[in-house]
Parts: C-alpha cells; structure tokens; sequence
C-alpha cells in the first residue's frame, strides 16, 4: 500500500507528523511525506511534541512533491487547507484522496498558552484522524486485498 500525506511546507511539517505516526501503527506500508514548497527546517516544537509520545520524526524522508509525480498511490492525503486544491496543478497519480484539514501552529491562535501547545493539538488532531484512517478504512481494504483478487 502506498500512501502520500501531502502539505504545503514550511516549519511545522503537517506531512511528517502523520507519516511518523501511520508508521509507528503499521511499518509494512509505504509511507511518503512531501511538500508543496521545500522544507525549510522542522520546528523544534514539532519534533518535541512527537518526543512526547515516543516517535521520533525523520526530517530527511521529506520529498519536493514534484519529486514524486513519476510515482503511483494507492492514498494521497492532503492536510492543509492549500493543498486541498493545489495538488491539482501536479501530475500526481494516485487511486484514492482525502483531505484532512489542519490549521498551522506556527500560526497558533490565543486559545493556546503557547507555539508547543498549538503542536501538540496538532499532534493530538493528527494521532486521532490517522487511527481512524489505519483502523476503519486501511485495515479493511489490507484485508480484501488478502482475498482473492476479484475483491480488491
């Protein structure tokens, strides 16, 4: 199964986050985080957000998403309210899409004490969509797709 979570750059790597988090629920996937526009540099709030849960994010498995349009998913999921249309100006391929929207934390907003706490509800946010992307709808077609093949 492979999968692109999709984001639209920057420090607070939206893509990064739910890829660590899908893999840390099933390594056998193959898992892509990439960006709209180059990644600049993770923020520190984000890799200690993650640390707090045990995952410990690869900033080097990041791509340019124009270095994947050569690439077939079976998944792309956009997480930001950019990406929801601008994926739609690269020639990716893919089978499936969803668009889970996610605000920035580096644009956190009052109801946060502070920048680490935007993190960590993004964090939060994210850890919850992706159980129930792995668990309700992934885990059930991996299943079909271990049937015979006039299931999947």
């Amino acid at each position: 199964m492979d999968i692109l979570f999709l984001c639209s750059g920057g420090l607070s790597c939206r893509s990064l986050m739910a890829k660590t988090i899908l893999e840390s629920l099933d390594q056998k996937l193959n898992i892509r985080a990439a960006n709209m526009t180059p990644i600049r540099k993770l923020s520190p709030h984000a890799v200690t957000a993650m640390t707090e849960i045990g995952l410990v994010m690869d900033e080097t498995t990041v791509y340019d998403v124009r270095d994947l349009q050569q690439l077939n998913f079976d998944y792309l999921i956009t997480l930001c309210n950019g990406t929801r249309e601008d994926y739609k100006k690269l020639p990716l391929q893919f089978a499936q899409k969803l668009h889970l929207g996610f605000d920035d934390p580096e644009l956190f907003h009052d109801h946060y004490l502070t920048k680490l706490d935007a993190y960590r509800s993004l964090r939060d946010e994210l850890k919850t969509e992706i159980h129930y992307f792995y668990h309700r709808i992934l885990k059930k077609r991996l299943l079909l797709c271990n049937l015979p093949d006039y299931f999947c």
